[in-house]
Parts: C-alpha cells; structure tokens; sequence
C-alpha cells in the first residue's frame, strides 16, 4: 500500500494541479512517504477521499506506526481520531485540556451510556388513530417517576446511565406509559462526548490545561489534539 501511493504520487507529480482534490491528498500523501520518514505530520488527510481511499490510508497509517513512524495528524473526524490514535490530545483557546488514550479520555470525560428516544408529537399520534400519547413533558414525568434519569429536548428523551441489562426495562416503561416514538436508540459514550465535555468546560472557564505530552508519548503510534475554536482535531500516531 506504501508502494502503491510513493509510485502514485510520482507518476502524477506533473499534474498534480488537475486532479481532484481527493487524488490530490492522496499524491500528497504518497510524496510524503518517498524519503521513509520517522515522524510523518499531515494534516486532514482523508478530507475529500472516497470511503475505500480513505480505508486504504487509514490502513497505511496504521501499519506506518506499526513500523516505528511517528504521526502527528489533524482532523476534524473523531470517530477517525478514535480509530487510529493511540493517544489524543483535545486543545481549548490554546491549551492542551486533555490528553490520553481514546479509551481512557472516554472512561474518564465521556459519561455514561444513555437511551435517545424520538418521541411523535402527541398530535400526530391522535391524527393517526384513537391512541391518546402523553405529551413529551408528561412522557419525561412518567420515566423519572419510574426511577430513570430523564431529560427533554424538544421531541427527544434522553434516558441516562442505561448499560445493556438495562436497555429492556426502559423500552417496558415507555411501553407502560404509552409513549409513542419514531425511533429509539442506545449510545455508548465516545470521543465526541469527550470533546463535548472537556472543552466545553475549558472554553468556560472551568477546565485546567495539562502538561504538554512528553518525547516519550509520542515517540512512536498516534496522539491527537483538538482546538474548542475550530474543532480541530490533531491525532499523533
């Protein structure tokens, strides 16, 4: 696959100016790679490639690491982030707010699993049929009546601290109350959550920045970086 985007990128050298922007990145990438650097910088590199080019690089990256290369990458993408990083670094107004593992900044900043619930608004529901639904704040008194967490934005219910077990117990009280709903569904928290909540925090005042990761965190694999400004994520491998 190094192969493959280094010859890339050399047949295409003269034309680069005419390709598309996702061939573009991916010539990019491939001159980047003649010289096997140990630490490789790039920056937003799957923007505007298709879902199989952008596969074929995250493998690329994957293996560079894998091979000792160090990779310091933004990206706006946090599943992308997630996926790739071995350590990510989540920047506010200039100061590095957090930095871990993905799994570690979940664990510690993500919260807890949660059910959404798209409610149909009570008057379509009557519309529709005889069925009489509680309205949306009425559905929100019922759930926490029931011993749930529950909070209302707009047509939506949010169910929080529900792990698997409890996923059945909730969809029988909906049921129970007689809540009507286009869709439900069960997340887990991840590293948008994080960014949500770590700078969130950090751009309000209440969040203190952390030391700048040592040679050693970045050695080699991937780190990412965030910027609350312009939801810039920075991902060093």
């Amino acid at each position: 696959l190094t192969t493959h985007y280094m010859e890339e990128a050399e047949q295409l050298a003269d034309e680069v100016g005419l390709l598309a922007g996702g061939q573009r990145r991916r010539t990019c990438v491939g001159a980047t790679l003649v010289n096997d650097p140990d630490l490789l910088v790039l920056d937003e590199p799957t923007t505007g490639i298709d879902p199989a080019g952008r596969r074929d690089l995250r493998a690329l990256l994957a293996d560079l690491a894998d091979g000792g290369t160090a990779i310091l990458l933004t990206t706006h993408d946090m599943t992308e982030a997630e996926r790739l990083a071995d350590r990510v670094g989540l920047l506010a107004d200039g100061c590095l707010a957090a930095v871990d593992s993905p799994a570690a900044l979940v664990a510690e900043h993500g919260g807890e699993s949660r059910i959404v619930v798209d409610l149909v608004p009570p008057g379509d529901v009557a519309a529709a049929s005889d069925v009489t639904a509680p309205s949306p704040a009425a559905a929100a008194d019922a759930l926490d009546g029931a011993g749930h967490r529950v909070e209302l934005h707009d047509a939506e219910l949010v169910v929080h601290g529900v792990d698997a077990a409890g996923i059945g117990s909730v969809v029988d009280d909906l049921e129970r109350i007689g809540v009507v709903y286009d869709g439900l569904e069960w997340r887990q928290p991840d590293l948008e959550d994080v960014y949500l909540a770590v700078t969130g925090t950090a751009v309000a005042g209440g969040g203190e920045p952390v030391a700048e990761p040592t040679g050693d965190d970045t050695a080699a694999g991937t780190a990412a970086k965030t910027n609350a400004t312009d939801g810039e994520t920075e991902v060093a491998r």
